[in-house]
């Protein structure tokens, strides 16, 4: 099975969780912001996780954006490269 992290940007709902499931390894999460950061194991491609509303009671869909290491880390919490699980 080919990687298509090349061909996406973001995704929602149930393609989203379904990629999570799928292709993603969890690297980082901040349990206030509710977001996280994965690491696709096909590509090595970095994801920022979170609800569309996710200021919101439930938050509402998952979504997922492609990002660059080190912005999704920064995005996350400011954290040293040995705290990435």
């Amino acid at each position: 099975m080919n990687c298509k992290c090349a061909e996406q940007i973001q995704l929602k709902g149930s393609d989203a969780t379904k990629k999570v499931e799928q292709d993603l390894k969890l690297v980082q999460f901040n349990p206030h912001t509710w977001e996280w950061v994965y690491q696709c194991k096909k590509c090595g491609t970095y994801w920022l996780g979170g609800r569309e509303h996710g200021e919101m009671h439930g938050g509402g869909v998952p979504v997922l954006k492609k990002c660059e290491k080190n912005h999704c880390v920064d995005l996350i919490d400011e954290i040293d490269e040995e705290q990435l699980l």
